[in-house]
């Protein structure tokens, strides 16, 4: 059963279009827009992922997992990425059918609240949430689901091995340590997988740093369009080591491990990581080395692969890090 993570075609052959006979379910139909069939007919769906990466979700969940270990989806806002995985454990043909119930985890607080730029109209969505919609996308597959709704920090986990852990909800310092302290420990060496959603974005550059702190836990694979980077488990994590404190570091360990994470990528991404690298800079008072940073990095396509082109990911955190920053310049100004 064992596939080859470091083969992009286990992932690239589910892409719809790449491969219009693909079964995922959902179709791209705009920037971030899906469409979704279900047994009320097609729905359209918002996420905040690409094709790309929910069809290495809906691989990983089909041809990789073995059961083992359950699926946790943090951070699923509408549920299309729980979808998507509940799909391909529907396909799965090495776990048997009453194995696969509740083995799907999905957690997120489902609150519209500072999203209105981003939310998609429903006749429920002016109750403040959006679970009556996840429930509704997800409705076919609910049996094999767990939905978790709720604060993350009040949340826990228990013993239970994980053997795919999605993580679009590591926003904070304080949810990256939760997410470390609760789940690292049930990760199974040598087979469970860690995508990191937020990998390339500016903000959270506490991933790329934890990341690299348990870079002998871990084997790097990939980073793949929009933001996602994935990892194999190979070394156990006890409780002890997933309670440190990574936040605590003083800025030359952070921008040490963040610079070495930032060396192994393609060019490409190198050059949109360096807005982490400033990001960091700016959060410490180190506003000028930030600027440096960015003034020198290249925001121009680099690679002619889509799924590795992250020049555009690159150009908008830079914009909005340079707009940041001459704000702030001026209001010191005046």
């Amino acid at each position: 059963m064992a596939i080859d993570l470091t083969d992009s075609q286990f992932w690239r052959r589910y892409v719809p279009f790449w491969n219009p006979l693909s079964d995922v379910p959902f179709v791209e139909t705009a920037h971030q827009t899906y469409s979704v069939p279900t047994a009320d007919g097609e729905l359209t769906v918002k996420s905040m992922l690409s094709s790309l990466e929910l069809a290495l979700l809906y691989a990983l969940a089909r041809d990789h997992w073995t059961g083992e270990g359950e699926i946790v989806d943090l951070g699923c806002l509408y549920g299309l990425t729980t979808r998507t995985m509940a799909e391909a454990v529907a396909q799965n043909t090495h776990v048997s059918q009453a194995e696969k119930a509740q083995r799907i985890y999905a957690y997120d607080l489902f609150l519209a609240e500072d999203y209105d730029w981003w939310s998609q109209a429903s006749s429920t969505v002016h109750a403040g949430s959006w679970f009556s919609d996840f429930l509704k996308i997800n409705r076919d597959r609910l049996d094999m689901l767990v939905p978790c709704p709720g604060d993350l920090l009040r949340m826990s986990w228990g013993a239970k091995p994980i053997e795919i852990l999605m993580i679009d909800a590591a926003k904070s310092w304080d949810l990256n340590a939760w997410i470390v302290r609760k789940m690292f420990p049930n990760l199974i060496p040598g087979k469970s997988v860690v995508i990191q959603q937020d990998q390339v974005h500016s903000i959270e550059y506490w991933i790329t740093i934890t990341m690299e702190y348990f870079a002998e836990k871990f084997d790097y694979i990939d980073t793949i369009y929009g933001s996602s980077a994935f990892y194999l488990c190979k070394a156990p994590i006890s409780e002890e080591e997933a309670r440190v404190d990574l936040q605590a570091m003083p800025l030359a360990e952070k921008e040490r491990l963040l610079l070495s994470a930032i060396a192994r990528g393609r060019l490409s991404l190198r050059e949109a990581l360096k807005v982490t690298h400033a990001q960091l800079l700016i959060d410490h008072g180190e506003e000028a080395r930030a600027r440096a940073v960015l003034d020198e990095m290249s925001t121009e396509r680099l690679s002619a692969d889509p799924a590795y082109d992250f020049s555009e990911v690159a150009r908008a955190d830079r914009d909005r890090l340079l707009t940041s920053l001459d704000a702030t310049a001026h209001s010191g100004a005046s």
